[in-house]
C-alpha cells in the first residue's frame, strides 16, 4: 500500500489551503522538520534501499532527492542546530558497519561519506565540527564518542549507562544521566568531549535544558517585535545596496564592451591618426593662406583685455563711494 504525504496550514481558509502531497510506494516513512520549519524531510525505507525526500515549506516540488545504494538501511538522521547540514547514519548489506554522511541542505550536493563506526545514534555540532555518536559499549552499556569531522579522528570517548541525553538548545553543551549502581550522576560535557562536571543527583529521572537568553536581558514582545523589525530593515537595506552595486557593476560591465565594439568597428586606430593629421595639416593652410585673420584675430583680443583691465583700475576706493552715494540720491 503507499504512504500518502501531506502538508497544510491549519491557520489559512479552506478556500485558500495550498496542500502538497506525495506518494511513497514503501516499507516506513518518518519525518524530520528542521529546526527552524522551513523544510521537512521525509525518510523513506523500501526493500531495496533508503531514501531521503527534502522538501521546503514554500515550494510545491522537493528541493533534494537522495538515494542511497541498494541495499541500504538508514539508522538515524539528524539536522545541524543551524539547519544548514543534514547527517545521515546508513547501514549497507555490502557494508555492515554504519557510515555517517552529511549532506548540505537546500543544494543539489551530494552526502559525502565521512566516517564509518559502529554507532547506533548521532548528533552534528556544526560550530566545532564535531559528530557525537553513540554506539553499544559493554554489558549494557554505551558509548558517546566525539569525532573530528575535519581531521576525522576521535576527540574523546566515553561509556555511560544513559538514562537521559540531551544538547542544550545552541548545541554547545550535552547532559547525560549516567546510572550507576551507586546512584545517578549527572554528566556536563562540551560539544568537543570535554568533560565539565559530574554531579551526584540520586532520584532524577530525566534531564532537560531550559533556553537562556545570550544577551541576559529580558525583553518585552514589543522590544522583540522592535528588534526584529530593525534587524529586518538592516537586512533589508544591505540587501539593496548588495544588488544595486552588482546592478551598476553588469551595467558598466556591458557599457564598456559596447563602446569596446564600437571603437573596434567604427574607430579604427588608423583612422584616428589619419584624421589627426588631415586637422592639423588643415590649420596649417589656413594659416598660411589667411595670415591677416590670424592677426587681427589676435589684436583685438588683446585689445579688449586691456580695455578691460583699464576700467578695473580706474574704479578705485574714493570713486566707488561717490558712485554709491549718487545712486542713493
Amino acid at each position: 500500500m503507499p504512504s500518502l504525504f501531506t502538508i497544510l496550514r491549519p491557520d489559512l481558509d479552506p478556500f485558500k489551503q495550498k496542500m502538497v502531497s506525495r506518494t511513497y510506494y514503501v516499507e516506513q516513512i518518518r519525518l524530520v522538520w528542521q529546526a527552524n520549519g522551513r523544510q521537512v524531510s521525509l525518510i523513506t525505507d523500501t526493500k531495496q534501499n533508503t531514501q531521503i525526500v527534502n522538501q521546503l515549506i514554500a515550494k510545491d516540488f522537493p528541493s533534494t532527492q537522495t538515494k542511497f545504494p541498494a541495499g541500504s538501511k538508514l539508522k538515524d538522521f539528524q539536522y545541524s542546530f543551524d539547519s544548514k547540514y543534514c547527517v545521515s547514519l546508513i547501514t549497507s548489506k555490502q557494508n555492515p558497519e554504519p557510515t555517517v554522511y552529511i549532506q548540505k541542505t537546500n543544494t543539489d550536493e551530494k552526502p559525502v561519506k565521512m566516517i564509518s563506526l559502529d554507532a547506533e545514534k548521532l548528533h552534528f555540532c556544526p560550530k566545532t565540527n564535531v559528530f557525537v555518536i553513540i554506539g553499544k559499549g559493554v554489558q549494557g552499556t554505551s558509548t558517546v564518542s566525539f569525532v573530528d569531522v575535519l581531521k576525522k579522528c576521535y576527540l574523546a570517548t566515553y561509556e555511560f549507562n544513559i538514562q537521559a541525553f540531551e544538547f542544550d538548545p545552541y548545541g554547545r553543551y550535552l547532559a547525560i544521566l549516567d546510572k550507576q549502581e551507586k546512584g545517578t550522576q549527572l554528566n556536563i560535557l562540551d560539544s568537543v568531549g570535554t568533560c565539565l562536571q559530574v554531579v551526584q543527583v540520586d532520584d532524577i529521572i530525566d534531564v532537560k535544558w531550559r533556553p537562556v537568553d545570550r544577551e541576559g536581558l529580558n525583553l518585552s514582545l514589543e522590544a522583540e517585535e522592535k528588534i526584529n523589525q530593525e534587524n529586518f530593515l538592516e537586512q533589508y537595506l544591505e540587501r539593496q545596496k548588495t544588488l544595486t552595486a552588482e546592478k551598476a557593476t553588469n551595467q558598466a560591465k556591458k557599457y564598456k564592451k559596447l563602446a569596446d565594439k564600437f571603437t573596434q568597428a567604427f574607430c579604427n586606430p588608423r583612422d584616428i591618426e589619419f584624421g589627426q593629421k588631415a586637422a592639423a595639416t588643415k590649420v596649417e593652410l589656413i594659416r598660411e593662406v589667411f595670415p591677416e585673420y590670424e592677426m587681427e584675430y589676435e589684436e583685438i583680443e588683446f585689445h579688449e583685455i586691456f580695455k578691460f583691465n583699464e576700467t578695473v583700475t580706474e574704479i578705485t576706493g574714493d570713486d566707488f563711494k561717490e558712485i554709491k552715494e549718487n545712486e542713493t540720491d
